[in-house]
């Protein structure tokens, strides 16, 4: 469980995180990783789907099934895995989901990938270098990040309830997801332009189904975003609001800064407990995505999702239709129709 949290009247930081999340969807916050400790992240993300998907065959299987994990009782917020997924393509590890609108290799990592994996490999022939290196600056960033967002996450009211007690760590339902954005062709512009009537994104504008997420890095601008509402909470948002919330969103950059990530809602944060809600200031979420700036290059980003730890028995998850912008769209607008809003 965890320990109900009053905000004390006069608190500078908790203050200043709702003022910034309030006026800009996010806080940013001093990180202590910088190029010289990103890009080693990102060169050992891609020897590993290098592993995985163009060397043998067998050894890239039991990588996979190495990082295959989820926390007991906790499916739908908790998987680590790698995957490599193309335009059309649903994600394995996440049937539930809507299709890939863009091409891209992307790993989960959690607290509980290591020694899922260290098991794993214990009776299949020992751990690959690949992976025994990814996991080791893995552990190192989310430690890094911990460091950066516990300070507003507690001043915010949700500490308890979003990082287990100290000492054990392994009980946080922490993802931290790496992505490669592939070059997209003309080809894939002609398809994304058929089938999801937009030219200049790589990812579908959406809000993330976590309480909190982390905008860590990223090698190549793209991020865009703004202030936004999904319906869940606040149902009387319409089709011609959301509308304008997507413009305003693809046309707002939002620039990233060697030493310093961005903490900001999901969905998940209208479900947290309503004392908690009330706490934290009942904030708004952020609309995002990622554009095409660069179309000839790949794109490097990670991030981390946070979730309420382990030990809480009362969390519930937000479905498809409070993530993605078009399912979004689709409720807010039977709603709509019904009279409802």
């Amino acid at each position: 469980m965890y320990t109900k949290y009053v905000m004390p009247r006069q608190n500078v930081l908790g203050d200043y995180c709702q003022e910034q999340i309030r006026e800009n969807g996010y806080v940013s916050l001093t990180f202590g990783m910088g190029p010289e400790e990103v890009e080693p992240l990102f060169a050992a993300f891609d020897l590993l789907v290098e592993e995985v998907y163009e060397g043998k065959a067998v050894l890239g299987q039991h990588i996979i099934n190495a990082l295959a994990s989820e926390t007991p009782g906790r499916p739908d917020d908790s998987r680590g895995y790698i995957t490599r997924r193309r335009i059309g393509e649903i994600n394995p590890f996440e049937p539930d989901r809507d299709p890939a609108t863009e091409n891209k290799d992307q790993m989960h990592f959690t607290p509980m990938t290591p020694l899922h994996a260290r098991e794993y490999f214990r009776s299949h022939g020992g751990m690959p270098e690949s992976l025994r290196t990814m996991i080791a600056l893995c552990m190192d960033a989310q430690s890094d990040i911990r460091k950066a967002v516990r300070p507003a996450i507690g001043a915010l009211g949700v500490d308890s309830y979003l990082f287990a007690p100290r000492g054990h760590d392994h009980l946080n339902v922490h993802i931290l997801r790496f992505l490669k954005y592939l070059p997209i062709s003309a080809d894939d512009l002609a398809q994304l332009a058929a089938e999801f009537k937009r030219l200049d994104s790589r990812a579908e504008l959406h809000f993330d189904r976590a309480k909190f997420a982390v905008a860590g890095s990223e090698d190549t601008p793209g991020l865009v975003g703004v202030v936004g509402n999904n319906g869940y909470r606040h149902q009387n948002l319409t089709v011609a609001e959301l509308d304008t919330m997507a413009q305003e969103a693809l046309a707002t950059p939002i620039h990233h800064q060697d030493g310093y990530l961005k903490l900001f809602p999901g969905a998940g944060y209208n479900r947290l407990p309503e004392d908690l809600i009330e706490a934290s200031g009942d904030l708004p979420l952020l609309l995002h995505g990622v554009t095409n700036v660069s179309p000839g290059k790949p794109r490097y980003a990670f991030v981390e999702f946070i979730n309420e730890h382990g030990l809480v028995t009362n969390g519930s998850v937000p479905s498809p239709g409070e993530t993605g912008f078009s399912s979004v769209r689709k409720l807010v607008e039977q709603r709509q129709r019904s009279g409802v809003a």
